[in-house]
């Protein structure tokens, strides 16, 4: 009846009872850790250059913005295509 009584995960009975799950996880612990702190310095890299590149668009969408703005204004004397028409038939008198 020993096999009807089996211990809690974390109790300390647990190791003695499975020797070579603890064997195993000596062996493997060291580098799942590796790959577990590797994983985690990528993710904080990859937040960190997203978060800069959000900053970029923002700061190209403004100057693209300024630009257009500029267009329309009639600064550079340009007249976009769809004004051209209107610009024909106005009356200059």
């Amino acid at each position: 009846m020993a096999y009807a009584h089996h211990p809690l995960l974390f109790s300390h009975d647990w190791f003695q009872l499975h020797p070579q799950w603890l064997a195993r996880l000596k062996k493997c612990g060291p580098a799942f850790g590796l790959a577990t702190l590797l994983a985690t310095a990528a993710l904080f890299i990859w937040m960190i250059y997203a978060a800069s590149n959000i900053l970029l668009q923002g700061d190209e969408a403004v100057a693209a913005l300024a630009d257009e703005l500029l267009v329309h204004t009639g600064i550079s004397g340009y007249i976009p295509p769809r004004f051209q028409l209107q610009e024909i038939q106005a009356n200059t008198r």
